[in-house]
């Protein structure tokens, strides 16, 4: 994804970055899941229990992003998602909040 981010630009750049993004957190679901239905260690299963909602989320939240930012797209519209500018911008919060939650 990054040869991605050094050449692509304005909606390219958005529509890239959203597909890594939906892409990144259906990866982070499954892994989570897994760990709930197979793991052996009870402290990281509860920690995948109490976590996967919040992964879930970012992927609803990436989808709505990915799926807004393609309909103004073909509108030939900017979109905006909850005031962002961008897909980017909107995901780079999302980023914050989780880790924020993490930590």
């Amino acid at each position: 994804m990054t040869n991605y981010v050094r050449t692509d630009q304005g909606a390219a750049l958005d529509r890239d970055y959203m597909q890594g993004q939906v892409d990144y957190q259906k990866g982070n679901a499954a892994l989570f899941q897994y760990e709930i239905q197979y793991g052996t260690d009870p402290d990281l299963k509860e920690f995948a229990r109490r976590t996967l909602p919040i992964i879930e989320d970012h992927l609803q939240r990436a989808l709505t992003v990915a799926k807004s930012s393609e309909t103004a797209r073909k509108g030939g519209q900017k979109g905006s998602v909850n005031g962002s500018k961008t897909a980017a911008n909107c995901c780079k919060s999302t980023y914050s909040f989780c880790v924020g939650y993490i930590r």
